[in-house]
């Protein structure tokens, strides 16, 4: 399970059973699950890769209609949206319970663009920028650090992209330097610090990216 506070400090989303997104009040009130969840499919599933992506920008699913696919990691934007990595997209549930697919398609790849026009390997850590509403993406299994605007405009910021990095073999191993040169295990949970330097779990190490561009590695073999 994966989980984020809201930002007034009020609620907390889980994701549970990878198919739903589950609001739980810290002041009295009841539990309300905002996505997927009356799914028979969902535990167990599909191959993710078969499962449809909601449509581009729509704001036409809500609740137990939208579909998740294989949600691993959440966070909230400053205007208390649910910004999740499910399966090889990213999605975004409004506060008002309104789904729209921002970047993806769900089909696993490599590509830096808009939309659909983006692609992504199993993301599976999400945080939000300063503004609160930038998003930063570990893009795991591309080992590469990407970052997603809310109109869903992709980039690499951070790693050389290594499609299919999940696959068995010899791994490259870490390195520093600049952003685009530093090469990543597979990053995972992200961090953003009160100076705006993301901080990265990259296998057993922990690593970080400055401002400036610059990735370093803070602790770690």
């Amino acid at each position: 399970r994966y989980l984020a506070v809201r930002l007034d400090g009020d609620a907390v989303a889980v994701c549970d059973c990878v198919c739903a997104v589950t609001l739980i009040p810290l002041s009295p009130g009841a539990l309300l699950t905002v996505a997927g969840g009356d799914d028979p499919s969902c535990c167990p599933r599909p191959p993710a890769d078969t499962r449809p992506c909601d449509v581009m920008g729509s704001l036409s699913t809500s609740g137990s209609e939208i579909r998740l696919n294989a949600a691993r990691a959440l966070a909230f934007a400053q205007d208390g949206t649910i910004m999740i990595c499910d399966n090889h997209a990213i999605k975004a549930i409004s506060p008002g319970g309104q789904s729209r697919t921002i970047a993806g398609d769900n089909r696993r790849g490599y590509a830096d663009g808009t939309g659909h026009g983006a692609r992504f390997s199993s993301p599976n850590g999400i945080t939000l920028d300063l503004d609160g509403m930038t998003a930063y993406v570990s893009d795991t299994d591309n080992r590469v650090i990407r970052r997603v605007s809310q109109s869903g405009a992709v980039m690499t910021v951070a790693g050389v992209p290594m499609p299919g990095g999940n696959t068995p073999g010899p791994k490259t191993p870490p390195s520093d330097g600049p952003a685009l040169e530093a090469r990543f295990v597979g990053p995972t949970g992200l961090a953003m610090g009160a100076n705006g330097t993301l901080y990265i779990a990259d296998g057993p190490h922990i690593r970080y990216l400055t401002r400036g561009g610059q990735v370093g590695t803070l602790t770690g073999p």
